[in-house]
């Protein structure tokens, strides 16, 4: 799929168990010149011929095999210094055709009950697995702020 190199979305999925909330995050894909796999958020870029709430859904599916999900858009996402860590630099150099340009990205956010929904990781991700947001490590570009 052709892609707009500097419109994405990012996918805040909140997980209520009962007695705990987690968010929905992925591990990078790990690749031979970036050792370093980081949690993120599931995101992608959006299609040139896609709609932002098609694309938001689209990537969550990718990411995480997740299907179904009722998502709302909240803010967009655009510092100029979102990726500025050179960890985040790194990876967008092996996955992207066009690493250095800045993107824009809308945020999505849902809540669901972590019972009805297993995430599995896919081709595109290392994990893709419910983090307790108490124990939320350090996320790859602005990812913290979304």
């Amino acid at each position: 799929m052709k892609v707009i190199s500097n419109i994405s979305v990012d996918c805040v999925v909140f997980g209520f168990s009962g007695t705990d909330v987690d968010v929905l995050l992925i591990k990078q894909k790990k690749s031979d010149t970036n050792k370093t796999a980081q949690y993120a958020l599931p995101g992608n870029l959006v299609g040139i011929n896609e709609d932002l709430d098609a694309a938001a859904s689209r990537a969550l599916s990718d990411l995480t095999q997740l299907e179904g999900i009722f998502l709302k858009q909240f803010k967009t996402f655009g510092d100029p210094k979102r990726v500025s860590n050179p960890k985040d630099k790194a990876w967008l150099n092996d996955v992207r055709e066009f690493p250095d340009e800045r993107v824009v990205t809308v945020a999505y956010y849902s809540l669901v009950s972590v019972e009805d929904y297993q995430p599995r990781p896919s081709e595109f991700a290392e994990t893709s697995e419910w983090v307790s947001l108490k124990k939320v490590p350090m996320l790859a570009f602005d990812h913290d702020k979304i």
